[in-house]
């Protein structure tokens, strides 16, 4: 539970210090993103940087001396076929990270499609269909609350 959690919070703080360090190259790097949504920012970071976030966070967390799961589930999130240590761990922060995504970029999907990794985690469908209607419900009170203290 809270571990799981704190996977969800730190899985794209590389970003943070990919901006802080190459402020320029980072908007380049979204400004490509915008036009090309369909585009995993990392290919473009590492592109354009050599490196990407997850590799930048990997690396932040083993400076700060975080557990080595966070570490690895940093690095590994979007690589479903990463097997090593906390793969699963991993797995399901890839996946949440990437229905999200699509949540954010207005694609009319619930979850994302990827059943091997469904299968793989041996998901309950159904209970996991209630949990992203009620997650994508709260996102839609935030962006509306959002819009609203914006005006």
């Amino acid at each position: 539970g809270s571990q799981l959690f704190l996977y969800g919070l730190l899985h794209n703080f590389g970003i943070l210090i990919l901006v802080d360090k190459f402020p320029k190259l980072m908007t380049d790097i979204f400004e490509i993103a915008k036009k090309h949504p369909e585009r995993r920012l990392i290919y473009t970071e590492q592109a354009l940087l050599d490196m990407d976030h997850h590799q930048a966070g990997a690396w932040l967390a083993n400076i700060w001396q975080l557990p080595a799961d966070v570490g690895k589930v940093i690095e590994h999130h979007h690589y479903p076929d990463y097997r090593d240590e906390y793969w699963q761990e991993a797995m399901l922060v890839g996946f949440s990270s990437r229905t999200a995504r699509n949540w954010i970029l207005g694609v009319d999907i619930l979850l994302s499609d990827e059943p091997e990794v469904i299968n793989t985690l041996k998901l309950d469908q159904r209970k996991l269909t209630k949990i992203a209607t009620r997650c994508r419900e709260k996102l839609e009170d935030i962006s509306c609350l959002a819009n609203e203290m914006s005006k």
